[in-house]
């Protein structure tokens, strides 16, 4: 599984210049040329960014210690945050359901045990874990088993030193992306109330184990969260494009999606009937009732908590197929056969999945030649580097812009996701498409590319712009690339 996932990370991931892997990207670059005042990693504002985390801190300093480029150091943490992923998983499974059998089954489940299942952010099935795993969402994932392992340690054994290290990963786990901290914060109090019961005790174990990532959070230099948390809250950035496609996608096709997972919820009763892994119960009720109720309320960020209450069903599948295994009755032995076979289907999902996200887009075999030969579909992107640097700014559609920051170290003038620091991106947003407006006249895009100190412009054809040339020659700017798919202007300042 590790080669798999150290082949697959290598090459270039076809959707990487159009997914959140840019901007997590560029927030490296960013703390890599300063520490103290990065400013925002896309747009030239010197403004806080919650993308300044503690896993982003990590791999800058990684960066700047080893001096390598940032493309290189996206990779190679791709494969080191899914090993810790994997490991958190292991060592979490094996303590909540104490038995040693159990870890590897739900590993496997956690990769395989989907239907299509969901990509981006917080997803952790295989064919995601193999470019999303440095993600902030998937790291905080990890870190916050990791803390709830530490937890169950301290409620079995009594050691305080167990309960300091599960506080303080779970700190980690909070600021370094606060959606995922609710998974462990909720785990934390479910647990705390499967073993201690619905008690004073085990609320002032909660509180004392849940503080720490409250303090940590606040005294974090790089953003303000509360801030943020007011403006999502609030409801204020619901009606951003970006937030309500995530909101659309999330909340598609969930059956189809989740596919073998669902039966996990069919056996989910018996275990309330039981009385039993109220973790598992309690989590799924409460995370897939705040998917539900924010499809219904059309709440942003509500429909990632379908991930943990996947999480949940898997890890019941799993409870359920190891008991049914070794069971003496035959219908439950056959019960665990069509697990396995639902198993199986999950995999051949999976499988499917890697050829469509990085075999097809990277491999083809040529005319008369007998083996499949390598070309990264993202050479355009790579091309950039050549044409812009940093302390440049970038103007061009919001999808193509979105790679150039990481890229090459460029800013650009239009977001293609909403930063709740960053306030003027809907006015951004308005100038861009008034510049690739036919009806625009020239005086006024002159004065957008004043507003925003732009040094080039960049058309890519197969998105937008390809009309707009002729208004362009009568603007100050001189043809510096042009290619099949793109080119590119100079403002003469």
């Amino acid at each position: 599984m590790a080669a798999l996932v150290i082949v697959l990370a290598a090459q270039d991931y076809a959707h990487f210049p159009y997914s959140d892997g840019p901007e997590q990207g560029a927030a490296v670059r960013a703390l890599v040329h300063s520490m103290t005042a990065p400013g925002d990693p896309i747009v030239n504002e010197d403004v806080p960014s919650s993308r300044y985390v503690p896993s982003t801190v990590l791999m800058a300093l990684v960066v700047r210690t080893l001096g390598i480029d940032i493309i290189t150091a996206l990779k190679i943490f791709t494969c080191i945050f899914c090993g810790f992923f994997l490991v958190s998983a292991y060592f979490f499974c094996r303590a909540y359901f104490d038995d040693p059998r159990m870890p590897p089954l739900c590993i496997a489940a956690l990769l395989f045990l989907w239907g299509t299942g969901w990509k981006g952010s917080n997803a952790y099935m295989l064919s995601a874990l193999a470019y999303n795993a440095y993600y902030s969402s998937v790291v905080a994932f990890a870190l916050s088993l990791l803390a709830l392992y530490f937890q169950l340690i301290f409620l079995k054994a009594g050691s305080w030193k167990w309960f300091a290290a599960g506080a303080t990963a779970g700190a980690l786990a909070f600021t370094n992306h606060p959606l995922t901290g609710i998974f462990f914060m909720t785990g934390s109090l479910l647990i705390f109330i499967e073993y201690r019961g619905m008690t004073v005790r085990a609320a002032q174990l909660f509180l004392g184990f849940i503080i720490p990532a409250l303090v940590f959070m606040a005294l974090w230099p790089y953003y303000d969260f509360f801030s943020a948390f007011m403006g999502v809250a609030s409801g204020d950035m619901s009606h951003n494009a970006d937030f309500m496609m995530s909101w659309t996608y999330l909340h598609s096709q969930p059956l189809i999606r989740l596919g073998p997972a669902l039966g996990g919820m069919l056996l989910l009763p018996a275990l309330v009937r039981q009385r039993r892994h109220i973790f598992l119960t309690g989590g799924f009720f409460i995370f897939s009732g705040i998917y539900v109720l924010g499809y219904v309320v059309r709440f942003p960020l509500s429909e990632r908590f379908i991930f943990f209450a996947a999480f949940t069903l898997q890890l019941t599948f799993v409870l359920f197929f190891r008991q049914w295994l070794d069971s003496v009755h035959t219908l439950q032995r056959a019960g665990a056969w069509i697990m396995t076979l639902l198993m199986g289907a999950g995999v051949a999902c999976q499988a499917g999945l890697v050829y469509q996200e990085f075999i097809r887009p990277a491999w083809s075999i040529p005319t008369g030649a007998l083996v499949p030969q390598y070309e990264s579909p993202n050479r355009m992107q790579k091309e950039w580097q050549s044409y812009f640097k940093k302390g440049d700014v970038v103007l061009s559609d919001m999808y193509t812009s979105w790679a150039v920051p990481v890229y090459t170290g460029a800013k650009i003038v239009t977001p293609w996701q909403t930063s709740p620091h960053v306030t003027s991106t809907a006015e951004r947003v308005r100038d861009v498409a008034l510049f690739y407006n036919q009806d625009t006249d020239d005086q006024k895009r002159m004065d957008i590319l004043k507003k925003y100190a732009v040094s080039h412009i960049l058309i890519h054809y197969a998105i937008d712009g390809r009309d707009l040339e002729p208004s362009l020659r009568r603007l100050n700017v001189s043809e510096v690339a042009r290619t099949q798919a793109y080119a590119i202007f100079k403002c003469n300042r």
